[in-house]
């Protein structure tokens, strides 16, 4: 299979959407990381293009600490769990971003 071209204007997400046969296409741009003494946050870009709108709906910065989000009282952070301060930043990324898509999917 050949795939449309990886850009993020809104033809090559139609392209890759219609493709696919995908109703959204959920995209990062902008990652950097930011030292704030002692620890480092991860930030970036979550976007979101849809199809039925034919347009990006969502691009919201959003910005994860390097701190683990186990709690022993709530059994869904588990799956958040990280073990290092890099590995948490990327969880925390994803687990950030997967709130906003869920949310914005669903409105």
């Amino acid at each position: 299979m050949k795939w449309p071209n990886q850009k993020t204007d809104v033809l090559s997400l139609k392209l890759l959407a219609d493709s696919i046969k995908a109703d959204y296409i959920v995209y990062f741009k902008n990652i950097r990381t930011v030292r704030i003494d002692p620890l480092s946050s991860l930030k970036m870009s979550t976007c979101i293009y849809s199809t039925n709108e034919d347009k990006v709906t969502v691009e919201k910065e959003i910005e994860s600490q390097s701190f683990n989000v186990k709690n022993a009282y709530d059994l869904s952070s588990v799956m958040w769990n990280c073990n290092s301060n890099f590995e948490c930043l990327l969880v925390n990324a994803v687990r950030i971003s997967s709130d906003l898509v869920v949310k914005a999917i669903r409105q």
